[in-house]
C-alpha cells in the first residue's frame, strides 16, 4: 500500500496511520472506516500547479487527510445538505491551518 505514496504524496506509513488515528479510524467527512469495494481511504491533497513534478517533501504540504472514496469524489454531487457542511468545514479547518502556518 505504501510502496509508491513517498514519491507521489510525500506520505510515510506513520503519516497516514497517525492521520486515521486523529480521524478517528475513518473518513475526515463522513467517518466510515472504509470507501467502497473495502478499500483504503483516499489520500486528499490540494491541486495545485506542479504538483506531480515537485519532491516528496514538497507535497507532504499539500496533504489535507484522508477520505473515503464516496467523499473524494461524489458525496457533494448528491445534493446532501449535511455532507456539504461537513465538506465545507473539512475545507475550512485546512485552509485555517495552511493560513497559520504562512503567519
Amino acid at each position: 500500500m505504501f510502496n509508491n505514496w513517498k514519491r507521489v504524496y510525500g506520505l510515510d506509513p506513520e503519516d497516514y496511520w497517525g492521520t486515521l488515528r486523529k480521524q478517528n479510524g475513518g473518513c475526515a467527512i463522513c467517518g466510515l472506516a472504509r470507501g467502497p469495494e473495502d478499500r483504503n481511504l483516499a489520500v486528499d491533497h490540494e491541486h495545485v500547479d506542479g504538483y506531480a513534478e515537485m519532491p516528496p517533501d514538497e507535497k507532504k504540504k499539500y496533504f489535507r487527510g484522508l477520505l473515503c472514496l464516496t467523499c473524494n469524489r461524489w458525496r457533494v454531487a448528491r445534493n446532501d445538505l449535511e455532507i456539504a457542511r461537513r465538506v465545507v468545514k473539512y475545507l475550512e479547518e485546512h485552509e485555517r491551518k495552511k493560513q497559520e502556518k504562512s503567519i
